[in-house]
């Protein structure tokens, strides 16, 4: 089901603590979250476009690191900051180590 652009955006700031991300292209607004233990995570969104597609929103959830249903509860606001946060941490193979 697609989204308001805004809805997105504004759940991924103020709920999720995503910042704009500075020396990118200016083509895309794009946002960024860094977090110890984890990689950084970057997304971003034409200028202009009113609401995500189906398409657009899975592209933006592989960029979050997440699969679609899980970034529809984090709109929803099912999905805590902490939960994501932690997901972050894990990773796909199970905890991130910090080397150095």
């Amino acid at each position: 089901m697609p989204r308001p652009t805004r809805e997105v955006k504004d759940t991924l700031i103020r709920k999720f603590a995503f910042t704009k991300a500075p020396n990118r292209s200016a083509d895309h607004e794009w946002f960024e979250l860094e977090i110890d233990g984890a990689q950084k995570v970057t997304t971003k969104f034409s200028h202009g476009m009113r609401e995500l597609s189906d398409n657009l929103l899975a592209k933006i959830a592989r960029q979050l690191l997440v699969k679609r249903p899980y970034l529809d509860e984090m709109i929803d606001c099912t999905k805590s900051r902490d939960a994501y946060y932690q997901k972050l941490r894990e990773g796909p193979q199970g905890p991130m180590v910090n080397e150095g």
